[in-house]
C-alpha cells in the first residue's frame, strides 16, 4: 500500500482560506450590491470614473480610433441581420412561408 503525502504550505493554506472567505462573502451580498447600485452617490462616482476613462482614452488614441457614438435618434429600433440566420422556430417558419 502506497502512502500519498500532500505537502501543505502555509502560503497555500492562507491563499485557500482567503479564496474561501471571498466566496462566502460574495455569495450573500445581493442585498448589499442592490442597495449600492441604487445609491445616487455610488452612481455619481461611477459616472465620473467613466468620464475620466473616456478622457484618458481620447488622450491616448486619436479621435477616429474610438468607436463611433450615436445619439438615441440615430439608433434603429430594428437591426438588420449580420449574416446569422434567425433561430428555427415555428413562428419564424410560418412567417417565411416554408413548409416542413
Amino acid at each position: 500500500m502506497t502512502k500519498i503525502v500532500t505537502e501543505v504550505s502555509r502560503r497555500k493554506l492562507l491563499l485557500r482560506a482567503a479564496q474561501g472567505f471571498g466566496l462566502l462573502a460574495l455569495s450573500g451580498c445581493e442585498k448589499v450590491f442592490d442597495s449600492l447600485s441604487q445609491n445616487s452617490t455610488v452612481q455619481t462616482i461611477l459616472e465620473s470614473a467613466e468620464q475620466g476613462n473616456r478622457r484618458v482614452q481620447r488622450l491616448l488614441a486619436r479621435r477616429g480610433k474610438l468607436a463611433q457614438e450615436f445619439a438615441e435618434k440615430d439608433i434603429s429600433p430594428k437591426f438588420r441581420s449580420n449574416g446569422n440566420p434567425p433561430p428555427i422556430t415555428l413562428p419564424n417558419v410560418v412567417r417565411s412561408g416554408l413548409t416542413l
